[in-house]
């Protein structure tokens, strides 16, 4: 991935991004289809990997930007299956499991106390920090070296979970389909400080629909239901600066009906 410019003071430029992937697995059908099972190990190693997100720029200003971070690896595993044990009925899974590790991970921020612009402020990280300094046009600027080396990158579960259920009922001229999808996910880190709470927590959510069809005609009517236990999901986190907090949710419970024609 090629680098590219922030409008951002002291952070206007960050570098290429580079992907070694390496991947084995195998796809099977056992049972005359009775049973599809796929299997994949895989490794990510990322050099200079760019990392995007809310900050301050050296002068203390709240900006989004992009920058180098340093080295990580994602390895584990995919496990994907199919199960049809009629032929009406088909139940479909997926688990993950993901050993990720930022082997290197070294940022500067700002250090506001000693450009003496908002007193005495020190970073806003869960990881360890040291006085450093940045070359900018104004020459050497003051800042904390902040070292998240050994942190779990963003948004990667260890383990994540799928399982869903497909009934199709014969109703003589119609056919009525039902759906059941559940999904688990471990905590995932969702901010770049590391915080004590830019965790996400676990969560589990479930979605339903019923589908309604004839077979000699090309429209359908589906009810559905999403989040079906009403779990509050976080999906984001973000902080400005040293003092704004702002966090995101998916969707609560939500139901409706969706009507179409399929040409």
């Amino acid at each position: 991935r090629s680098g590219g410019f922030n409008i951002t003071f002291g952070r206007e430029a960050y570098g290429p991004e580079f992907l070694d992937a390496y991947t084995i697995g195998s796809k099977n059908i056992f049972f005359d289809g009775l049973l599809q099972l796929n299997i994949e190990g895989f490794i990510w190693k990322y050099r200079d990997q760019q990392s995007s997100h809310l900050g301050l720029d050296l002068l203390g200003v709240n900006a989004f930007f992009t920058e180098n971070i340093g080295r990580s690896t994602l390895q584990g595993f995919d496990i994907d299956f199919l199960i049809a044990p009629t032929r009406t009925t088909t139940i479909t899974g997926n688990v993950q499991y993901l050993d990720a590790n930022n082997d290197e991970y070294v940022t500067d921020v700002p250090d506001l106390n000693e450009a003496d612009t908002l007193g005495f402020i020190t970073p806003v990280t869960g990881c360890p920090f040291t006085n450093s300094s940045v070359d900018t046009i104004f020459g050497p600027t003051p800042t904390y070296a902040v070292d998240c080396s050994g942190t779990r990158p963003l948004n990667a579960p260890e383990w994540s979970f799928n399982l869903g259920l497909e009934q199709v009922i014969d109703l003589g001229d119609f056919e009525l389909v039902a759906n059941v999808l559940g999904r688990f996910r471990s905590n995932r880190e969702l901010n770049a400080t590391y915080m004590p709470t830019s965790g996400s927590g676990e969560d589990l959510t479930a979605d339903a629909s019923l589908t309604l069809r004839p077979y000699d005609e090309r429209w359908f009517i589906t009810a559905y239901v999403r989040n079906l236990t009403d779990n509050d999901v976080l999906t984001n986190y973000q902080i400005a600066g040293n003092n704004v907090v702002s966090a995101s949710y998916e969707p609560p419970r939500t139901y409706g009906v969706r009507a179409g024609i399929e040409f």
